[in-house]
């Protein structure tokens, strides 16, 4: 059985030897790899190719290594995945904001008006929560480029505005979630 694996190890070494550029999809269990001109290569762990794309600027006579990164990123990218990060992201950042809602000069009655505005949807209170940090409002604030960076795409990405919806869902609902629990530890 070694033997056997020796020679896979063997295969797929010889089948990457002189690429330029090579990937691991983790989520396949595959590995990507590019020589140069348009062609991107898939190969199993044994070295067998399962399959090719091109990609690149066709007037020239070699892809640009960043259009091969973005190809390969692309090909590699589980989108539910990415979005189920982008969602729990978004959640992290909104819990930190919401905890600035309540501090030691609020009152009770300030607490309280908060978690019924909340509970019961007013639009005032609701109003007055932080919004997703994403506008550039604010000079060190998060921008949507920033990101979708995180996850190695940029705003002209098919799946852009999924994740910074994801993202801005997560947000509020992180604002919501820590605004409630902060207001119910002041009045306990």
């Amino acid at each position: 059985m070694a033997d056997s694996a020796y020679y896979c190890g063997e295969r797929l070494m010889a089948e990457l030897d002189g690429a330029r550029l090579v990937r691991y999809d983790a989520n396949a269990g595959t590995l990507l790899a590019w020589f140069g001109g348009h062609g991107v290569h898939v190969y199993d762990a044994a070295g067998t190719e399962l399959d090719y794309w091109t990609c690149g600027d066709f007037a020239e006579n070699d892809a640009d290594e960043s259009a091969v990164v973005e190809s390969m990123a692309r090909h590699i990218l589980c989108i539910d995945d990415v979005l189920e990060r982008a969602e729990q992201e978004g959640h992290d950042h909104g819990v930190t904001a919401g905890s600035w809602l309540l501090d030691g000069n609020s009152s009770e009655d300030a607490a309280r008006r908060l978690l019924r505005g909340i509970e019961d949807g007013d639009p005032e209170i609701l109003d007055q929560l932080p919004a997703s940090p994403l506008s550039g409002e604010y000079a060190d604030g998060l921008l949507p480029r920033d990101v979708l960076a995180w996850y190695d795409l940029d705003e002209q990405h098919d799946a852009a505005d999924d994740v910074l919806r994801a993202f801005e869902d997560g947000f509020s609902r992180g604002v919501e979630v820590e605004a409630v629990r902060s207001a119910t530890a002041f009045l306990a």
